[in-house]
């Protein structure tokens, strides 16, 4: 089950999708793997990039592509949740041999515990690493790392939290960077559960496409913030937030069409993450929704003052309930949101 996915490509407010930490998004297309942007990491920072929360998970499964200068703390498994003092869980590093290893929290930091043959992942290029791993506080927890694809270290019957960690669960994943002056790039990232079908098991090295609105559908009834089409108010790259459309109407929708030509025709979609940047222009309770078809979405977002994305993963099509394929999202599918409360 999808639980979170990034391409970078198509916003620069970080804390409006994650909890901020240290780093920025770069969306001049230099730099990136797919499409316009990419996460930076500055130097310096090892595991303190940022964080994405969610419900607590026993297995999880994290891929992204990773563009190592030197040693670098690609993902770190924290435990924000019932950890007490120490948080340090579980973390996936690339080590100065090219290697990749796994690191359990002690006091105060990580102590490598078991790492991959060397020269499993490229220096200055990017590597498209994932991580398995089923929590454990006794030694019965799992391993297993992937570089582009192919399994490079796997091991089980070991104990897979930290030190002082007393919970077997994982609810956050950070992004790291390396040591002196080196910048890692992350790209193409996401975040499975796999206890639920039907992404229950690595994606590979996949790539993670931002589809806008290039077209308004029906209904329509939202008040845009200039007269006309509505699509081009809720497109821009990276939000313009001086342009809008907006209801205070619950039950009331507004959809479009979104652009898929980026992608190549031929891809999988494994997956679709439907994402509404919103806020409340003045204090009060309101909550929207995504909307696909006509679906209400099962998860109401809480608006606030401050503009957020709000996140919905649909690992199948909701109005057939089958897999997702291109020209379906293409057209017929149209999303958007609905207010809900």
């Amino acid at each position: 089950m999808l639980i979170f996915a990034d391409s970078f490509d198509y916003y620069t407010n970080i804390g409006s999708k994650w909890i901020a930490g240290n780093g920025g998004i770069d969306l001049s297309g230099a730099q990136s793997r797919t499409g316009p942007g990419c996460m930076l990491i500055p130097g310096g920072i090892g595991s303190t990039g940022p964080y994405k929360a969610f419900p607590a998970v026993g297995e999880i499964i994290v891929g992204g592509a990773v563009y190592p200068d030197g040693v670098c703390l690609p993902f770190s498994f924290t435990n924000i949740a019932g950890a007490g003092l120490y948080i340090e869980n579980i973390q996936i590093g690339v080590q100065g041999d090219m290697s990749v290893g796994w690191f359990r929290g002690v006091p105060g930091g990580y102590s490598l515990i078991g790492q991959s043959a060397p020269n499993v992942c490229v220096q200055n290029a990017y590597n498209y690493i994932e991580a398995r791993v089923l929590f454990s506080t006794t030694n019965t927890g799992t391993v297993e790392i992937r570089v582009n694809g192919l399994t490079v270290f796997a091991v089980t019957g070991v104990k897979t939290t930290g030190v002082y960690v007393g919970t077997a669960f994982c609810d956050a994943v950070r992004l790291g960077g390396g040591g002196g002056v080196i910048v890692t790039r992350h790209d193409d990232f996401y975040i499975l559960d796999p206890s639920a079908p039907p992404n229950d098991s690595f994606l590979g090295p996949v790539r993670i496409y931002a589809c806008l609105p290039w077209q308004d559908s029906a209904p329509l009834d939202w008040t845009p913030s200039v007269a006309g089409p509505h699509f081009p108010l809720v497109n821009s790259i990276p939000p313009d937030l001086t342009k809008w459309v907006e209801s205070n109407t619950v039950g009331q929708q507004d959809l479009y069409r979104h652009d898929t030509s980026a992608i190549p025709p031929t891809i999988q979609v494994l997956g679709v993450q439907h994402n509404l940047l919103g806020a409340l222009d003045a204090p009060g309770t309101r909550g929207i929704a995504s909307v696909v078809d006509g679906i209400v979405g099962p998860i109401t977002a809480a608006l606030s003052t401050s503009p957020a994305q709000y996140l919905t993963e649909y690992d199948v099509d909701p109005v057939t309930g089958v897999a997702w394929t291109l020209p379906l999202i293409t057209s017929p599918r149209v999303f958007g949101p609905a207010v809900t409360v």
